[in-house]
């Protein structure tokens, strides 16, 4: 879709919307807790991807930038965390709690269009920087069974 969307694309889009980040606040909410004991829980973190990712989907049909950008910056860090690239970490959780709340700030500007098409830059240099610092901060040579002969020729 181009342009704006219409009053009743707008309020389909808003319900659905804010459905979809009420899900992903429980599941953060699982998360951060599978995390504080220790119970990593794989299917949490597809749940919440394909939740950013619907929204993400959802908010490019309907014409909502801001809101697309925000999924797709999320939704790259879920990517990171699902494939094991990135720890979850504390401030991993804590950018994705924070990611909701901007969704949900998106959202309740929804009545003034300028608000829901502010791009959250801040955010995703946020989001491009904890991964930055996810693969500056790990020896990828440690995902390969090299004998130490092997690794010492490589390091």
């Amino acid at each position: 879709m181009t342009g704006e969307p219409n009053d009743d694309n707008r309020e389909q889009f808003l319900a659905e919307a804010q459905e979809l980040i009420e899900t992903l606040s429980r599941d953060l909410l699982l998360l951060d807790q599978a995390e504080r004991t220790g119970d990593a829980n794989a299917e949490v973190l597809n749940d919440l991807f394909r939740g950013v990712h619907t929204l993400k989907g959802l908010s490019g049909m309907f014409g909502f930038t801001a809101v697309a950008r925000l999924a797709h910056a999320l939704e790259d860090q879920l990517e990171r965390l699902r494939m094991g690239r990135a720890p979850l970490t504390g401030e991993a959780l804590d950018l994705l709690f924070h990611g909701v709340e901007r969704f949900q700030q998106l959202l309740a500007a929804s009545g003034d269009s300028s608000g829901l098409d502010a791009l959250p830059e801040g955010f995703v240099e946020r989001v491009h920087a904890l991964a930055q610092a996810d693969a500056h901060g790990r020896d990828v040579l440690q995902d390969y069974a090299f004998d130490p002969e092997s690794l010492a020729a490589l390091s």
